[in-house]
């Protein structure tokens, strides 16, 4: 008795006819598989959140450098990581200033 999907496809058709073929019909359908599942993950994938404002990133910085503030204080009011302070405080040091790096718009 031949099995039928719901849609009436036959099960028996999607088996590989013979077994020396077997093996290179497996891995094309694999492929065809990976290469779907990386499209639909990039397809799906949330886009990248908004950087921090120029104004936030320049009272944070001020806090710190103007009004002595500890780093952990300032993250904690502003309510942003400490490694994010950091990060704009390594910028300033190496660029003159914290300003966002340019969105990269290719995707791969």
């Amino acid at each position: 008795m031949e099995s039928k999907s719901p849609r009436g496809w036959h099960w028996h058709h999607l088996s590989p006819p013979s077994a020396a073929r077997s093996s290179s019909i497996e891995q094309t359908r694999h492929q065809k598989v990976a290469n779907f599942v990386v499209e639909i993950s990039v397809l799906r994938s949330p886009p990248m959140p908004k950087p921090y404002s120029y104004d936030l990133r320049k009272k944070v910085i001020e806090a710190i450098e103007q009004d002595g503030m500890k780093k952990s204080e300032v993250s904690q009011l502003f309510n942003i990581s400490r490694n994010t302070i950091d990060l704009w405080l390594k910028r300033q040091a190496e660029t003159g200033d914290y300003q966002a790096l340019p969105a990269s718009t290719s995707r791969q």
